[in-house]
């Protein structure tokens, strides 16, 4: 399924509890974009049982406890759906809510179960339409995934070439203390988003030839990326001012194995320690 609702519920179903969500700023100043194929859209409605086991499921597991015990008697241990409701609430328009959410098959068809095929409409319930600022529909996301039990991870993740962030750490830093307030401006942001939202600074810095300490220049002279302690310290102290009590992840330096930037140099002292967990907590 296309819908994110219940992408949301599949990996909750496979066990994980917190999601990795990597953005990057240029991004969230856009307006969402206004293509000819919306995002909301009709589609067919399944049941929980259904993506509990045919669309999460291994096929090989299914066959393998097929064999010793019946899906039937797997089903009452998947756990319910509880997330935006399917097919979507009524609006009060009449010729809105008089539309059909059943279909009936075709009486030549083989294929399905049951005489009838249940439906409804994707992503309904998404901030969307043209002059939407993508800020909104991920604020919208982020607030979503931790009210369906997740803790949040918000990894600035930027392919770019070159990327000001790393290279200005002035502006990295207004950057997430601008997105930290706006965060902690949200009504709900103190009783049940503080303590299960997380921000990583600036995911594998070492790609710009990051340095802790030292300025990283291209072959040109130009500044690739500015001292990254500097860089983290800025943002970091830009993200406690809206927020004290926040732990904050960096990454550790030499994962990237690129030689692009090795006039930057290529020995980072804790490169043993980041390759097993890149992700450092302060």
């Amino acid at each position: 399924t296309n819908d994110f609702a219940a992408v949301v519920y599949r990996i909750k179903l496979l066990g994980f509890n917190a999601i990795r969500v990597q953005f990057r700023f240029s991004d969230l100043n856009m307006d969402l974009p206004s293509g000819s194929e919306p995002e909301f859209f009709p589609c067919l409605l399944d049941s929980d049982e259904y993506i509990g086991i045919a669309q999460t499921m291994d096929p090989q597991l299914i066959e393998g406890l097929g064999s010793k015990w019946s899906l039937e008697s797997i089903k009452p241990y998947l756990p319910k759906y509880k997330g935006m409701p399917h097919p979507p609430p009524e609006t009060g328009n009449p010729a809105c809510d008089s539309t059909p959410w059943t279909a009936s098959f075709l009486q030549n068809y083989t294929g399905g179960q049951g005489a009838t095929l249940n439906l409804t409409m994707c992503n309904w319930y998404l901030p969307q339409g043209p002059g939407v600022p993508a800020l909104y529909r991920f604020l919208w996301q982020l607030q979503y995934l931790i009210s369906q039990g997740f803790y949040v991870l918000l990894d600035f993740s930027s392919t770019r070439e070159r990327e000001v962030n790393v290279e200005n750490p002035q502006l990295l830093a207004q950057n997430w203390g601008n997105l930290w307030r706006i965060l902690t401006d949200i009504p709900a942001y103190k009783d049940y988003m503080a303590g299960r939202i997380f921000p990583d600074l600036v995911n594998e810095p070492s790609r710009w030839g990051c340095q802790w300490q030292d300025t990283c220049h291209g072959v040109n002279g130009t500044r690739v990326c500015a001292p990254i302690l500097q860089t983290f310290g800025l943002a970091a102290a830009a993200i406690w001012k809206a927020d004290p009590n926040v732990p904050i992840f960096i990454n550790g330096l030499g994962q990237d194995n690129s030689t692009k930037w090795d006039q930057c140099g290529n020995y980072y002292p804790d490169a043993p320690y980041s390759t097993i967990t890149p992700h450092i907590s302060w």
